[in-house]
């Protein structure tokens, strides 16, 4: 899509249209792929955001521009957009893993395909705070392309990623009258691209969740998804003697003990999602929670989960785990321990004890104290390793299955 800005410019002459117009210039150029940068002040008080035109030094943006939304380039940019999603929850340390370290790149030797996007946004909220620690590098990757990843304020998650090939002799420059050989020559090159970044991330990160086994701790009353558990529920109700109320249109759910003690509560929390989003166990007092589970679905259609476990009588946590990170407590309710994932597999690669302050606010962030996670020390995969008095009991053995990844021949070769 091409924005009013950016409409704006490509109506210029092409001799207007280059980098001695743009404010950036010399290592700040290079290391920002030749772009340029328009700030786009919001009429509103939301802070400002930038727009950012990356200047192609091996093909003619304009004629790029021109050609990027029709129908034989968007399955193109499909397949970099599912490559990219691949590689979007990764952190910069998993990047040099993959790829090696940053180098500079050289001009007029990577060329982005026709479907790469030429224009981005990014937040221009704190920019220039000595907080922020974005930055850009550049990737090689073997001899057949470059990554150049944008890093975020964060300074170790990716915001862009962006696709180039490495050219060759049969590098055709893009005209307006050969767009079809020169897709054929992406085509070619994104062909390698994938089933080597497969490869690499086989190598590197070898283990996977087995979804398998992960569903097995997920059924009936556990179940993921939040239709099925209130359909569970209702009749685990029926057989352990409950008695359901509920009243359409409303969004709670009550089961009662034959004591008249609430046993269990469901509710979407004034949200218009049907099923409930909220599920929560109770003591026999009928108020002190045991566990509470909560069940969210992202924009990406992901399901996002969050379950907390109780001490009734103490009313402190056991244990706390979400989709990517995982608490245990002691008996007093004060963490002991805490792992979490930051690549995105779902599997634990760091951790701290209750010595390195596992409450602390930024935890993930000090990277003098979390430590790399051995699969075979996690709590999180192995909880025979959990201290008596941190286990659960209604799920004595959840865990996070795993498995090592099986790779075709086709993608070894």
């Amino acid at each position: 899509m091409i924005t009013p800005a950016l409409n704006a410019l490509l109506s210029q002459r092409r001799s207007d249209f280059n980098v001695a117009s743009v404010p950036i210039q010399g290592m700040i150029m290079r290391k920002l792929l030749t772009t340029f940068v328009i700030l786009l002040l919001c009429a509103s008080s939301a802070p400002a955001s930038l727009t950012v035109l990356m200047w192609d030094d091996c093909d003619d943006v304009i004629v790029v521009l021109g050609v990027s939304e029709r129908k034989d380039v968007v399955p193109f940019r499909q397949k970099l957009d599912t490559l990219r999603k691949t590689l979007y929850p990764l952190k910069e340390h998993d990047f040099i893993a993959l790829f090696g370290k940053s180098q500079e790149r050289p001009e007029k030797t990577y060329a982005m395909p026709v479907a790469q996007f030429r224009e981005y946004h990014k937040s221009g909220f704190n920019l220039g705070a000595p907080n922020r620690k974005d930055h850009t590098e550049f990737y090689i990757v073997k001899d057949m392309a470059g990554l150049e990843v944008h890093y975020g304020p964060d300074g170790v998650s990716p915001s862009i990623i962006v696709f180039c090939f490495h050219t060759d002799k049969d590098f055709p420059k893009l005209t307006e009258d050969n767009l079809a050989k020169r897709l054929a020559w992406d085509e070619d090159h994104i062909k390698k691209l994938i089933p080597y970044v497969e490869k690499r991330m086989a190598e590197v990160f070898p283990w996977e969740i087995d979804q398998k086994e992960l569903a097995k701790f997920h059924q009936a009353d556990y179940a993921f998804d939040a239709k099925a558990r209130l359909e569970a529920w209702i009749e685990s109700g029926k057989r352990l003697g409950y008695t359901y109320k509920h009243k359409e249109g409303s969004n709670a759910w009550h089961w009662y003990r034959p004591n008249g003690k609430l046993a269990r509560f469901a509710d979407h929390g004034g949200y218009d999602d049907i099923p409930p989003i909220f599920f929560t166990w109770y003591d026999e007092d009928g108020i002190s929670e045991v566990r509470k589970d909560s069940i969210f679905i992202t924009d990406f259609g992901k399901s996002v989960t969050s379950n907390e476990w109780y001490r009734p009588k103490e009313k402190v946590k056991i244990r706390h785990e979400s989709t990517s990170s995982w608490y245990w407590y002691d008996k007093n309710g004060k963490a002991i321990r805490t792992e979490w994932d930051d690549n995105g597999d779902g599997i634990p690669d760091w951790y701290l004890t209750k010595e390195d302050d596992v409450e602390g606010a930024y935890y993930r962030d000090d990277k003098e104290k979390r430590k790399p996670l051995k699969l075979e020390e996690s709590w999180a995969i192995n909880p025979k390793l959990i201290p008596e008095e941190s286990r659960i009991s209604d799920q004595p053995e959840l865990r996070v299955p795993i498995r090592r990844k099986v790779v075709d021949k086709a993608t070894k070769d």
